[in-house]
């Protein structure tokens, strides 16, 4: 008769397993199915994939089934042992033994990080047999931050033609040689950051894919005399486009057009100075839009006349975010009458409740219900904020937020100004920009905005972090 206790039991149990050299975790996990095991692998990088083959015998190969191929031979340097990057980097070897090994059919997902100096031919021949496979995702990416801007190099042609590919990213400071011939029908979502580009039009057959519903475009140059982009994705619902700034090449301005005719587009954002000319065919779609100020670019080399353009094809819009570097520019910009705008969102500066050019936006957006201050808010001239018509204050405004809040002489007058003028206010919610705000400081602000006047007898008033 056993008279051990439970506990005595456990710990002989335990000891037991030790003794075999299997402990309880690596037989639970062993225990799973090669395909729960699989998509447990697939969250690794490739390179930490292949070495789990050492584990056991079961391991050996399941990493030549993986669906995600995911390879960094840029060899950056300068990364601190252990970090992420610096854990994933494989040598050139590394990736032929893989691809070669490798007996999936098909792929999830192919991933390649490497340098214009690496071998070229054989950055191809990976493209290309990873394309084989069938990849629902794939992302080239060149890791190089000082490449001439006349380097070029041409991907395999059957990265253009593939009929499996859904997602596709293209990174990297070098001029991109695009085939004549594209033809990507189930791409979804496609991503072009800092590439330089010399002939639109295989850009054209690029931007007019069947199925393309997102398209991102991060700093790309365009070089040539005359560049006429259309996009035309007809299912097209996103667009991002972040424009370059180039001081020594102002000479562009004028022979860049792009020609949007999507009619299904439902999201803009832009950051940039207009630098392009860009045509709305069929403006009325979008209802969610942003436009941010390009970095290090002059008030004055922004242009105008393509600003106008674009404030008149977003005019039917329901949420816009805006850049004050653009309120200044409404000074000598014609600003359209917004009549569906409801939510309004000034970033980047904090705003100034006295300047002429926000009395002159404001006044354009009869049906706004929501505005928000995301970089704070001022007064510089409290005389002439008193003598401010801002109309939208007092007809249909509802909630207003006021973040990056510092508690300033100017800010509380600025707030005062809000709460008297909102006639239809029912909520301001204020949030202090330091969290070590102490809550001392927090309750003497709330109290001494409370006490002051408040036309909207509803409102309610919010002061936190």
């Amino acid at each position: 008769m056993d008279t051990c206790s439970p506990a005595s039991k456990l710990r002989r149990k335990q000891l037991n397993e030790k003794e075999d050299g299997t402990c309880s975790w690596n037989r639970s996990l062993n225990d799973l199915p090669d395909a729960i095991l699989g998509l447990i692998l697939s969250f690794l990088s490739t390179k930490c994939a292949v070495q789990t083959s050492v584990l056991c015998k079961r391991w050996q190969y399941m990493w030549t089934s993986l669906p995600v191929l995911d390879f960094d031979v840029s060899g950056r340097k300068g990364l601190e042992k252990g970090h992420p990057w610096e854990k994933k980097m494989v040598s050139e070897d590394f990736v032929d033994r893989v691809l070669i090994f490798h007996d999936a059919p098909r792929i999830h997902k192919f991933t390649l990080y490497c340098r214009v100096r690496n071998d070229i031919s054989r950055i191809r021949t990976w493209i290309s047999a990873a394309v084989r496979r069938k990849p629902q995702e794939v992302a080239i990416i060149y890791c190089d931050l000082n490449v001439h801007e006349n380097d070029q190099h041409m991907l395999p042609h059957c990265l253009f033609s593939s009929e499996e590919t859904e997602v596709l990213r293209l990174a990297g400071c070098y001029r991109l040689l695009l085939p004549s011939q594209i033809c990507l029908p189930r791409l979804r979502t496609l991503t072009l950051e800092k590439l330089t580009f010399i002939d639109y039009r295989p850009l054209n057959l690029l931007f007019g894919g069947p199925a393309l519903e997102k398209l991102v475009i991060d700093e790309c140059r365009w070089k040539g005399d005359a560049f006429e982009v259309s996009i035309s994705a007809p299912k097209l619902r996103h667009l991002t486009i972040e424009e370059f700034y180039d001081e020594d090449d102002t000479t562009e301005f004028d022979s860049r057009s792009v020609t949007i005719s999507s009619p299904e587009l439902n999201v803009f954002h832009y950051v940039g100075g207009f630098f392009k000319s860009y045509h709305f065919d069929c403006p009325s779609s979008i209802s969610n839009a942003s436009l941010g100020s390009p970095h290090g670019t002059p008030l004055e080399d922004l242009r105008t006349d393509h600003l106008n353009e674009v404030l008149s094809a977003l005019q039917s819009v329901e949420y816009l975010e805006l850049a004050a570097y653009f309120v200044e520019a409404f000074t000598h910009a014609s600003v359209p009458i917004f009549k569906s705008l409801s939510s309004l969102v000034l970033t980047e500066e904090p705003a100034n409740l006295s300047c002429r050019e926000l009395e002159k936006m404001h006044n354009k957006f009869p049906r706004l219900k929501t505005l928000t201050f995301m970089a704070g808010i001022t007064a510089k001239s409290s005389g002439r904020l008193f003598k401010s018509k801002l109309t939208c204050l007092s007809s249909t405004l509802k909630r207003i937020a006021i973040h990056g809040f510092r508690g300033t002489t100017g800010e509380l007058f600025a707030v005062q100004f809000l709460l008297w003028k909102a006639t239809c206010l029912e909520r301001m919610d204020i949030y202090w920009q330091y969290c070590n705000v102490g809550e001392y400081e927090q309750n003497e602000t709330g109290l001494f905005l409370s006490a002051s006047h408040r036309s909207s007898k509803s409102c309610e008033l919010h002061v936190g972090k």
